[in-house]
C-alpha cells in the first residue's frame, strides 16, 4: 500500500519544468500493471527528469521483489532527482536503483538490449517541425522538444530495451495542432509498420492533456 505520508506536493522539481497531470496519470496505470506481473520486475523511468513517475510508481508495490531505474538527458536534474530518492525510494530499492544521465540513443547498445520489464516515460511532446523553440530558456526547450535525440530514436529506444513480452507506456500530446497531431501520429504508425514483427503499439487512454500508449515487445 502506498504510505499515506507520501504526498505528489512533496516532491522537488526544478524551476524550469514542473511534473504535470499526466505524470501522474501515467504512473497509476503503470502501477496498475505491475500487479499481475512475475517477479523479479525491472522499472525503467525514462525521461525521468526528477523522477517522480518513477517512484510513484514504485510506492504502491513495497512487498514485491522490484527494481528502479532512472534515465535523464539533463544533469540539471539530477539534484532533485537524488533528493526525491532519498525521501520517497523505498529502502529495500536504495541498493537495486541506478541513474543514467544519458540521450536515449546512448541505451542502443548491446549493455541495455532486454533490460527492462516495464518502461514509463514522459517524453516532449512537441515537434521542431510545427513548433518555435523558446528564445529564453534551453532547459525548457529540452523538455519540451527531442533536440539530442528524436521521437524515431525513442521509439527505437522502446523497441531495443525491453525484454520480450515487456511493456512501455509513453505519454502524447492529445490535443495538439491538427497538423502536429498528424506528424506524431505518422511518425508512430510508421515504426509500428516497419517493426510490426518486433512489437506492437496501442493507445490505451488518456490522462490530463496526453493520450497514453502502450508498445508491448514481441520477441
Amino acid at each position: 500500500m502506498r504510505p499515506s505520508s507520501v504526498n505528489t506536493s512533496d516532491y522537488l522539481s526544478p524551476e524550469f519544468y514542473h511534473f504535470s497531470e499526466d505524470s501522474l496519470h501515467l504512473a497509476r496505470l503503470v502501477s496498475k500493471e505491475i500487479i499481475s506481473l512475475k517477479e523479479p520486475i525491472r522499472v525503467l523511468d525514462l525521461c525521468a527528469g526528477a523522477g517522480v513517475i518513477g517512484l510513484e510508481i514504485v510506492q504502491s508495490h513495497f512487498e514485491k521483489d522490484i527494481s528502479l531505474d532512472f534515465c535523464e538527458l539533463l544533469p540539471e536534474f539530477l539534484p532533485y532527482l537524488k533528493i526525491n530518492m532519498a525521501l520517497f525510494l523505498p529502502p529495500q530499492l536504495k541498493n537495486k536503483s541506478r541513474v543514467f544521465i544519458q540521450p536515449l540513443s546512448s541505451l542502443l547498445v548491446p549493455e541495455f538490449k532486454n533490460g527492462w520489464d516495464i518502461v514509463a516515460a514522459n517524453p516532449p511532446y512537441y515537434h521542431s517541425e510545427h513548433f518555435s523553440l523558446s528564445p529564453k530558456s534551453d532547459l525548457k526547450n529540452y523538455c519540451r522538444f527531442f533536440i539530442k535525440d528524436s521521437f524515431e530514436i525513442f521509439y527505437e529506444t522502446l523497441a531495443h530495451i525491453l525484454r520480450p513480452g515487456g511493456k512501455a507506456f509513453f505519454t502524447s500530446l492529445k490535443d495538439g495542432a491538427p497538423n502536429h497531431q498528424k506528424i506524431l501520429d505518422d511518425i508512430r504508425e510508421d515504426f509500428a509498420k516497419k517493426h510490426g514483427d518486433r512489437v506492437r503499439i496501442e493507445k490505451k487512454g488518456e490522462g490530463g492533456g496526453a493520450s497514453i500508449f502502450l508498445m508491448t515487445s514481441l520477441k
